[in-house]
């Protein structure tokens, strides 16, 4: 939707929690595939020795890093996020489950061999240097550690990449479609995965988020791609996605959204 720089992208996101929070609960309440989300990244990262070391890198609200220390309570679980206001929600939100770091996941502050399993969560596609992040990730996981690499697939939210394609449009006439996604997807990432790890394996789920109302997928919209507008813009696009919103109600009789994403993990 933008031409920005991806990590600008990601600042402009993701720097305080509260937006985040709004989108996630709506996620939460309707949202199909939000267990076999969960259960499907557990699963990936469940330790393979007892007292093993798991790093989530962009750890955002920090539902996922929540969900390990309660299935993996001997485990020793640090993240790390370059947001202070996610930060600060996810320290209060876990206390002495997790030691949580501000930092950059390009320059990683952690030895080389330290951890058992690396995850990271729909992240790759903002940072400036993929290969790069991915061959910093590695240096931090020991021999036989596990990369952990969730991300989006092509068809994801197509629906509402649209409507809001469609409304940037009319209210601020013609642009350039640029998807950050499609830097790191599920068609995508696997090269990049396959440069620096061995044992590449992809695994899948797949959803819808049935979404109410109008109000509710405006509130979905400024909890996410909202922020990366500027100045006025903001509500000269809110107006025009209200009106393509109700008319794609008044058509189909329901705001259904497809939900397909997936992980890579690959090994040291």
């Amino acid at each position: 939707m933008t031409t920005q720089d991806p990590r600008i992208a990601a600042q402009r996101r993701f720097v305080t929690a509260d937006a985040c929070l709004t989108a996630a609960d709506i996620i939460g309440q309707y949202a199909t595939d939000v267990d076999a989300t969960t259960e499907t990244l557990v699963d990936a990262i469940r330790p393979e020795r007892a007292n093993a070391r798991i790093c989530e890198l962009g750890f955002g609200l920090g539902w996922l890093l929540e969900a390990l220390a309660k299935e993996f309570p001997e485990a020793s679980l640090v993240g790390l996020d370059q947001s202070p206001g996610m930060a600060a929600h996810v320290r209060e939100l876990l206390g002495a489950q997790a030691t949580i770091v501000q930092g950059d996941m390009e320059r990683l502050p952690f030895a080389d061999a330290t951890f058992d399993s690396v995850a990271t969560c729909w992240t790759l596609y903002f940072m400036t240097d993929i290969d790069a992040t991915l061959e910093e990730i590695k240096r931090t996981l020991r021999p036989g550690g596990r990369l952990v690499a969730a991300t989006v697939a092509p068809d994801n939210q197509i629906e509402l990449d649209e409507l809001y394609h469609s409304a940037v449009e009319a209210a601020l006439g013609p642009r350039e479609r640029v998807d950050v996604t499609e830097r790191f997807n599920l068609e995508t990432g696997r090269p990049y995965v396959e440069r620096h790890f061995r044992e590449v394996e992809l695994r899948e789920w797949r959803g819808e988020l049935k979404l109410p109302d109008v109000a509710t997928l405006v509130a979905f919209w400024e909890g996410g791609w909202a922020k990366t507008l500027l100045g006025d813009q903001m509500e000269r696009v809110r107006t025009q996605l209200v009106r393509l919103a109700e008319e794609w109600l008044a058509r189909d009789g329901a705001l259904n959204v497809t939900r397909h994403g997936g992980l890579f993990i690959g090994r040291v």
